[in-house]
């Protein structure tokens, strides 16, 4: 088929002036089936639009990472205040893929990479396959169905882990080998856009060579865990947001074959705002509470680069935790949702991070309260962001973390 190029919106339609859409139809999809685009939409034919809703439609086919490029054509219909909509997108191919790389005090270098197949049959199901390998070893295959049910917006993803690394942590007087073989299974309910959830199941099999550690005895524990999520998501693009805010709570209970070992409730809340200048005041608080026998390797740690960086990967441990970081983001060159649906460029941050973990015997106000601050870069590309950050407690030299992903 002959490549045809679309015009963007005259300046002139940026205008919020109404007018009622007589025919809705999309252009470009080639293996992306009609009814999966129309029903991310919230406009249809016969409502009555403005071109501002037109653009806030373009964000939100542009974060489903089905289209690299969506653009609206509004061409004149047959009355005075109807307009004629065509949508115009560029499919992304069917295979992508991102780098793994980063580094740990306490486990050292790892690096590797995730494959995607995205939109199998054309229904924006996907399947990602992850290596890595270094100081922690993992390999993962993930299959995911956004959207089906129709109008119910159900959703369900499948995942299979095999992790490996020591247990090099402080709070356990010897180092022993950790092997974690886990499936997940997620499913619920999405309610419009913003709002899901469901139920999470997971089956872990875990293996130490430090029999004591374990609930068999005999080096291998079973786990099943059960658990109700509630997921809200208001930020504009989830890789490297602007503004927004992210909220994920979960309750959950953990035991063997044989009976109940603990429950657990986990909130992760993010906000993002613009400030002046085009840079960006990001927040993320994080608390999780454990109730019951929680085995050793399942104890929470804090300290390193995904919890309070400067300090050392685990310097407190517990049963309950709670860490915070304030990021400033300014952006030194960066382009955002240009015309190909990329983004790409670096910008600078500071940060200040807090927290502590504490044991059901302890108050978290008598635990060891970390502080530290520091500043990064992140460069940006399309679907990953390589952070290179480094992090003081006021005494000593620090640390530097590195990593493919943000840490918020």
């Amino acid at each position: 088929m002959k490549k045809v190029l679309f015009p963007l919106l005259l300046p002139g339609l940026l205008a919020a002036q109404q007018f009622t859409i007589a025919d809705l139809n999309v252009y470009g999809n080639r293996r992306t089936r009609a009814e999966v685009v129309f029903r991310e939409l919230e406009i249809a034919a016969g409502d009555s639009v403005s071109n501002r809703d037109l653009l806030a439609e373009r964000g939100w086919l542009l974060r489903q990472r089905l289209f690299k490029r969506v653009e609206f054509q509004v061409k004149a219909g047959s009355g005075d205040h109807e307009k004629e909509v065509l949508m115009v997108v560029q499919e992304y191919g069917r295979f992508s893929g991102s780098p793994i790389l980063g580094n740990n005090d306490l486990f050292g270098w790892y690096a590797g990479g995730t494959v995607h197949l995205r939109n199998l049959l054309g229904y924006n199901t996907r399947l990602s396959a992850t290596a890595q390998a270094g100081g922690i070893d993992l390999l993962g295959l993930e299959w995911s169905h956004p959207w089906f049910g129709g109008r119910a917006r159900l959703f369900a993803s499948l995942g299979f882990t095999a992790l490996d690394r020591p247990y090099r942590y402080s709070d356990y007087d010897r180092t022993f080998a950790f092997r974690n073989r886990s499936v997940a299974l997620t499913a619920g309910r999405g309610f419009g856009r913003r709002i899901q959830a469901g139920l999470r199941l997971k089956r872990d099999a875990i293996t130490v060579s430090e029999t004591a550690v374990t609930f068999s005895g005999r080096g291998t524990d079973h786990l099943n865990t059960a658990g109700l999520f509630l997921f809200l998501d208001t930020r504009d693009w989830p890789l490297y947001p602007r503004q927004g805010v992210r909220t994920d709570i979960s309750a959950f209970w953990t035991g063997t074959d044989e009976s109940w070992l603990y429950r657990g409730l986990d909130l992760d809340f993010r906000a993002y705002m613009p400030v002046i200048a085009g840079n960006i005041l990001a927040l993320q608080t994080v608390l999780s509470l454990r109730d019951g026998d929680v085995p050793v390797y399942s104890r929470l740690h804090i300290g390193g680069g995904n919890t309070v960086r400067g300090y050392p990967t685990g310097h407190s441990a517990g049963t309950n935790a709670f860490y915070a970081g304030l990021e400033y983001r300014f952006p030194v060159v960066y382009e955002r949702t240009p015309l190909a649906g990329l983004h790409a460029g670096w910008a600078g941050v500071l940060f200040l991070d807090t927290g502590t973990a504490w044991f059901p015997e302890t108050s978290p106000l008598d635990s060891d309260w970390l502080l530290s601050a520091g500043l990064g870069v992140h460069i940006i590309w399309d679907s990953f962001v390589l952070r290179a950050e480094y992090g003081n407690r006021g005494s000593g030299r620090g640390f530097i973390t590195t990593g493919t992903s943000v840490k918020f």
